[in-house]
């Protein structure tokens, strides 16, 4: 009886706060899912990274609509030789 007792009075943790960047890319992403999904696109989880021409690219998500397929890439990291 008493380890019920002792299992009640036990504090519960409390959620660790969000940083506020990954809060705002959270919403963000859960938005352009949300458009896709009202368009009629079905969402296909691709997480992958990539390199092309020297660029890096990160796919997080390909949408599919009958024949049209579209990706969502999320960050692309440019060289130096990009900005000159």
């Amino acid at each position: 009886m008493t380890d019920l007792k002792e299992r009640k009075k036990r504090k519960k943790r409390g959620r660790k706060p969000i940083d506020p960047d990954k809060l705002t890319q959270l919403r963000q992403k859960r938005a352009v899912r949300a458009v896709f999904a009202r368009l009629g696109f079905y969402r296909f989880d691709a997480d992958f990274k990539f390199t092309f021409d020297g660029r890096t690219g990160d796919i997080d998500d390909l949408f599919l609509a009958e024949n049209i397929l579209k990706r969502i890439s999320k960050i692309v990291l440019f060289t130096n030789k990009d900005f000159c």
